[in-house]
């Protein structure tokens, strides 16, 4: 593997035009260069299209597709989609509502080349006026495989080598949302 592998950035969208540009910046921040970034959209009716269709056009390593009919609605056959579209080595998920610190993909990356069979996790916060919010100290850290096949501590914003996601186990769960539940005894 090269000392600079691809990452792919999944980015899984439903009428986020308000704020996608938002987080597509951060991408476009980061201090790591080598990325593609798989923007997918689930059916946004707003306009979407014109916001992710400027940074397409800004920067090759954006693609944006529209979620095929064989993958049910929502956010996870869109993000079951873009890891099929996607190339990397290592791959991120990024909800289009979030955004990176600057140099998330790289210090993952740090934690975890050579060691194949980690993933890195970062910590997150939830904060509505970023102009008061610091990352002094972003820590990160790796998450054993073991932990990963139990399906214990295992958080969305993680970024993991392409071999631990292979397989039914690394896939996201798709449903018809009206069908989750039915029959379904609450005690």
């Amino acid at each position: 593997m090269s000392e600079t592998p691809l990452v792919s950035i999944i980015i899984p969208t439903y009428n986020r035009a308000h704020l996608i540009g938002e987080t597509l910046d951060s991408v476009l921040a980061q201090t790591y260069q080598n990325w593609e970034c798989i923007i997918l959209d689930d059916g946004s009716t707003d306009n979407t299209d014109d916001v992710v269709g400027e940074y397409v056009l800004k920067d090759p390593r954006f693609k944006y597709y529209h979620r095929p009919d064989e993958h049910l609605p929502g956010g996870n056959g869109a993000r079951n989609f873009g890891f099929k579209m996607s190339k990397g080595d290592y791959v991120n998920w990024l909800d289009s509502d979030d955004l990176f610190s600057e140099n998330k993909i790289e210090e993952q990356l740090k934690l975890i080349i050579g060691e194949s069979k980690t993933v890195s996790t970062c910590r997150w916060g939830r904060f509505e006026n970023k102009n008061n919010f610091s990352l002094k100290e972003l820590k990160f850290n790796r998450l054993p495989r073991l932990k990963i096949e139990a399906r214990s501590d295992v958080d969305i914003k993680l970024l993991s080598h392409r071999a631990i996601l292979t397989g039914e186990a690394g896939r996201f769960f798709e449903c018809n949302g009206k069908n989750l539940y039915r029959d379904v005894i609450y005690i």
